[in-house]
């Protein structure tokens, strides 16, 4: 099984995944990763603040980066209701 390697990136700067995962493909490697965006939303949501601005990138073992997956598009933002 192939090992993939998630890298995420925000405000606060770089945490390398060193260890990496093993997974099937890299259409498992982009759920790992929304997956964990969504883990660190959430805890932003806790602490009252959200960065959209953050990405996680996936890496095979030979350094390539083969997707980027955004903070924005592991959620669905929906516009504010306004009432009619």
């Amino acid at each position: 099984m192939p090992l993939y390697f998630l890298h995420v990136f925000n405000r606060t700067g770089c945490s390398r995944d060193e260890e990496g995962q093993d997974l099937p493909d890299l259409a498992a490697a982009r759920v790992a990763a929304v997956e964990g965006i969504r883990s660190i939303l959430q805890d932003e949501v806790g602490h009252g603040m959200i960065d959209f601005e953050g990405r996680v990138e996936i890496e095979d073992e030979a350094g390539a980066v083969l997707a980027t997956v955004s903070y924005a598009d592991a959620v669905d933002l929906r516009p504010e209701r306004k009432d009619e």
